[in-house]
């Protein structure tokens, strides 16, 4: 299955994923929708499980992809 994540990790300057980015990658890879609190809570547990750096990254300066 392709990275649904991909995208929003790939951008300048590198930040850590919002919500609604998270969230607009979850749809856009087919996978349904989520609720805010399982998109901050589960998910982004299990996608920094795999991708520790992203646990590094500053905040999203802005909201992408809201």
């Amino acid at each position: 299955m392709p990275d649904p994540f991909h995208s929003i990790r790939d951008v300048f300057p590198p930040s850590h994923p919002g919500t609604a980015a998270m969230r607009t990658a979850i749809v856009a890879a087919g996978l349904g929708d989520a609720s805010d609190g399982c998109i901050r809570g589960t998910l982004r547990a299990e996608v920094e499980t795999h991708k520790p750096h992203l646990k590094t990254l500053p905040t999203a300066p802005f909201a992408m992809g809201a």
